[in-house]
């Protein structure tokens, strides 16, 4: 879901990366893959509900695609700045997912979840 969301709203978000560079020998690729296979089998278990104590929320792939959907409806209503969203950007992705999921997000929640999806990227594109 996540290489998903960044392809699709990568090139206004990420630097691009030289597709020319094969990674196939790196051993950085095992890694990827025991996390794809992890990933899954887990599949269909993701909770959807309210944060956990302490204001954590779990983020399944229905709200990671809300999230895609938002920030590239946000990209063309121009709430992208240089390099990073505007503070409506993330405020309507909380909305988002509180009209459709009645799950309550805030905006830091969104801006931690790209920060892991940027994680997740830059590990990709290291393989």
């Amino acid at each position: 879901m996540v290489l998903r969301s960044i392809l699709k709203i990568g090139k206004y978000y990420i630097k691009q990366v030289d597709e020319t560079t094969s990674f196939a020998e790196d051993k950085k690729w095992n890694w990827f893959e025991i996390k794809r296979a992890m990933n899954s089998k887990r599949q269909g278990k993701e909770p959807i509900g309210p944060p956990r104590k302490r204001g954590y929320v779990t983020w399944n792939s229905r709200m990671d695609a809300i999230l895609t959907s938002t920030l590239f409806e946000q990209i063309n209503e121009r709430n992208k700045g240089d390099g990073d969203f505007k503070s409506q950007a993330y405020q309507a992705v909380a909305n988002k997912l509180r009209a459709e999921l009645g799950i309550s997000v805030t905006i830091d929640h969104v801006k931690n979840r790209i920060k892991v999806w940027k994680k997740h990227y830059a590990t990709i594109t290291e393989i």
